[in-house]
């Protein structure tokens, strides 16, 4: 059997695949990065790092995000950026910093605009 396209959630099949960190935020799904190095295993505030692209105006893709993932724990201990670890989707808590996320105003005329 084949395993199931990038972005596609387990068991999920028939519904719309996971591409792009705004998807994460609403289905509530967090990134969990393991080093590929060290085995540093980090779980990422997906929504937070979400709003905090649209900010900035930066691609929210996940690819895109994965490429800028670098290992902290790599980085303060030898100082090289082991860059791309392993992406996976969970619903586990956020193990690092939790970025803020936008307002209940400002969120609910986002989604409004999305089924539009």
């Amino acid at each position: 059997m084949k395993n199931a396209p990038y972005g596609w959630l387990p068991g999920k099949e028939y519904y719309r695949p996971v591409r792009t960190l705004f998807d994460c935020a609403i289905f509530k799904i967090n990134l969990k990065a393991i080093c590929w190095q060290c085995r540093h295993i980090a779980v990422i505030d997906a929504p937070g790092h979400w709003w905090r692209c649209e900010r900035l105006g930066i691609d929210d893709s996940i690819r895109a995000f994965h490429a800028r993932l670098y290992c902290s724990s790599c980085f303060k201990c030898q100082k090289i950026k082991v860059s791309e670890p392993t992406l996976q989707q969970t619903c586990e808590k956020v193990t690092g910093v939790l970025l803020p996320g936008p307002d209940e105003y400002t969120w609910k005329r986002i989604i409004n605009r999305q089924r539009g």
